[in-house]
């Protein structure tokens, strides 16, 4: 009897490993918006004003969001940076995403998650995976950010499991409405020789730099004009003692 119980026991004691284990075990989420991944239609991109960002050397970046079984909305500490190749403009980098307490996580076990996706420019110096700004920095800085509209993600189980299990299948790509005015940043010095970036957030409309030399009776004038983000260089010899520069968008028929 004695030893009977015993087994019975220690049955329930593994059963109650197994419960705990899957109690704790977590769902994930392949975190990107290739078309690989997640083949049009829609259209996955990420634009403004309905122009693929990324393409021109932007630092844009994605961080997935998702609310967990409390209800508590998450940012994932793991961020994407779009790519800054013409030929993947609107696509960010991304991979396999662990959903602490949410999800599905095993065969039989389905739970949907609700997630949207932050877009942001974090400026320059960044690397792949850390940005020089966050995306509340971003916002409070007047750089160009964006959020997806929230959308439900159901991990499945495949037998034999798909490799598509893990796509974000209901996200779509989104735009902003209108694109912010560009911007000069990213300054550094050499010498009698300075650099900054112009960065552009459109290629539907020219960036004209021009400079002065100061701000009140110097006229402005015109020094490049480019149809997206580009470098630009100051070579003045001898160095200027003061030079004033500002960038501005327009139409290139006018």
């Amino acid at each position: 009897m004695g030893e009977n119980c015993l087994r019975i026991w220690g049955a329930l004691g593994v059963l109650a490993g197994l419960l705990t284990t899957h109690a704790h075990a977590q769902g994930v989420v392949w975190f990107d918006n290739r078309p690989a991944f997640l083949p049009s239609p829609p259209d996955r991109r990420v634009g403004i004003g309905g122009y693929p960002i990324g393409g021109n050397g932007a630092s844009f970046y994605a961080q997935l969001w998702y609310q967990n079984n409390t209800g508590t909305w998450v940012a994932h500490p793991q961020i994407a940076r779009f790519f800054t190749s013409a030929a993947n403009a609107g696509y960010w980098n991304g991979g396999s995403r662990t959903l602490v307490n949410a999800g599905s996580p095993a065969p039989g076990q389905t739970r949907s998650v609700q997630m949207q996706v932050a877009v942001w420019d974090g400026g320059c110096g960044g690397t792949a995976t850390v940005p020089t700004l966050t995306y509340d920095q971003a916002r409070a800085l007047g750089r160009y950010w964006g959020t997806s509209q929230i959308f439900t993600y159901t991990e499945e189980w495949d037998i034999p499991r798909g490799t598509d299990d893990t796509y974000m299948k209901n996200f779509a790509g989104f735009t902003t409405l209108s694109a912010p005015s560009p911007r000069c940043d990213c300054l550094a010095g050499a010498g009698a020789e300075f650099r900054f970036h112009v960065q552009a957030y459109s290629t539907s409309r020219e960036v004209v730099l021009e400079t002065r030399t100061n701000l009140t009776t110097a006229p402005w004038v015109p020094v490049r004009t480019n149809s997206g983000s580009f470098w630009f260089t100051n070579t003045a010899s001898p160095p200027d003692s003061q030079r004033y520069y500002r960038a501005r968008s327009r139409s290139p028929f006018f």
